[in-house]
């Protein structure tokens, strides 16, 4: 299937969703990632704020604050990535897009450097830990500035991880992906997830 098809269905699927599975699920997702021994060894870990009927992450969000240097990305107007630290919900504001993210007048800098896991979004994954984002090519972009050693993992709905995706040579694969039903490790990742 070629990508605009199947994120066309995705995300006709995850609008769907029930409310009180969304907020269910995201209380599911948020215990598992914290759980996980990358997460617990991490000191600085980058999130991202669910939009809409995305993974939900504002109970890891909530967790991540009282707990760890706690990074979110600002999307410049290339699409580029930036993160910034953030140390309390009152440092995020709604960008033009309608997505929370660091208010860049509050928030310092952090450097790519400083990261020690990421956990992305994603529109489908799958079993060989390929996503399909949104189509701007954000993360595309940032995840190589990454130190070799951070695991990336996507976080999804079961639904949304599939037998296989178009890829192309430039996308990073994910390590991993967390979904409501548990962990599904790449069988090519660069770095083991547990």
């Amino acid at each position: 299937m070629e990508k605009e098809t199947i994120r066309r269905e995705m995300l006709h699927m995850r609008k769907s969703l029930p409310p009180h599975f969304v907020s269910e699920t995201e209380k599911i997702l948020g215990a598992f990632v914290s759980s996980l021994e990358v997460y617990r060894q991490a000191d600085t870990v980058m999130l991202y704020c669910s939009f809409h009927s995305e993974a939900g992450t504002r109970p890891l969000l909530a967790y991540s604050l009282k707990k760890k240097k706690t990074a979110l990305p600002c999307t410049d107007k290339n699409f580029d990535i930036l993160p910034y630290y953030v140390e309390s919900e009152d440092d995020l504001l709604q960008s033009p897009m309608g997505i929370l993210e660091p208010d860049p007048s509050r928030c310092q800098r952090c450097r790519s450097a400083d990261i020690d896991l990421v956990i992305v979004p994603g529109v489908a994954f799958d079993v060989f830990g390929n996503r399909l984002g949104y189509g701007k090519g954000c993360y595309d972009r940032f995840l190589p500035g990454l130190r070799p050693d951070v695991p990336v993992i996507g976080l999804a709905y079961d639904f949304q991880v599939l037998p296989g995706l178009p890829a192309e040579d430039h996308d990073l694969r994910m390590d991993a992906v967390v979904t409501e039903k548990g962990l599904l490790t790449a069988p090519e990742a660069r770095i083991q997830v547990r």
